[in-house]
């Protein structure tokens, strides 16, 4: 690479790395008050769970699992959006491209591949998991009469 194209480079990769530490801050603060929410408006549930017997570990296991598989429908909406995307992007536009110092053109495809897919899909779960633990955590600490009553 050319020294202005490797400032480039530098330079996006920094601006990728921050907007993705953002996207996935947010995607965890949206998953747990998406879970908080399932918590507060299910606490009767939560509380008749707990007087017929179901233990705390069960009730804990889950709303991680409803935490994991709504992350699980994110990564699909969003990997089925982003294949489309860069598909319909290189069909429309051949790629996208940009003038060169040697007044060449360089074009680059947009692909998704299976490794992008991999990383995407640990990132959803990590946030699942991290995103649904404290509130799962406040469920399943739950006192049953303590429930029972604000439900």
């Amino acid at each position: 690479l050319g020294e202005c194209a490797l400032q480039i480079y530098i330079l996006v990769v920094f601006v990728a790395l921050f907007a993705g530490v953002g996207a996935m801050l947010g995607a965890m603060l949206g998953a747990t008050n998406t879970l908080y929410a399932a918590v507060q408006a299910r606490v009767a549930e939560i509380g008749t769970l707990r007087a017929l017997g179901f233990s705390r570990v069960a009730i804990l296991r889950s709303f991680l699992l409803e935490s994991l598989l709504t992350a699980g429908l994110g990564f699909v909406l969003g990997a089925t959006i982003a294949v489309a995307l860069a598909a319909a992007i290189t069909a429309a536009l051949g790629g996208i491209s940009w003038g060169a110092e040697t007044f060449t053109t360089n074009v680059i495809q947009l692909r998704v591949g299976p490794g992008d897919l991999s990383a995407a899909l640990l990132l959803a779960l990590a946030i699942g998991v991290l995103g649904g633990f404290f509130p799962a955590l406040r469920a399943a600490n739950l006192r049953p009469i303590e429930a029972l009553r604000r439900g």
